[in-house]
């Protein structure tokens, strides 16, 4: 945003950020970079499964809301890219751990 400041502090989910180019759309049009925001967004998201996996991650108690909004963006499949996404915790997961949170982020 050109000349103006920033209300929004930390990470915006993917479909955060779909709900607030919508809105956003309601009062104007949307510059360039925000239309192609918003199509990647819309492309990507599955509204009703990323709050339902957003709030069970919540639930285990043992991530960051930065670890969270970073595993809803990729979406790991393993547990080696869970492990890299991981690594910015500065605390080691147990397999038992990785493994819950694939369950929940994997589930159909």
């Amino acid at each position: 945003m050109i000349g103006g400041k920033s209300e929004f502090k930390g990470n915006a989910i993917i479909n955060e950020v779909q709900d607030l180019l919508e809105e956003r759309k309601k009062h104007g049009e949307l510059t360039y970079e925000q239309q192609r925001a918003y199509d990647h967004a819309k492309a990507l998201v599955q509204k009703k499964h990323y709050d339902k996996v957003k709030k069970e991650l919540e639930a285990l108690g043992i991530l960051s809301d930065d670890a969270i909004a970073k595993i809803l963006e990729i979406s790991p499949k393993d547990k080696v890219l869970l492990s890299q996404l991981l690594i910015r915790e500065k605390r080691v997961f147990s397999d038992e751990d990785k493994d819950k949170i694939l369950s929940i982020v994997n589930k159909p």
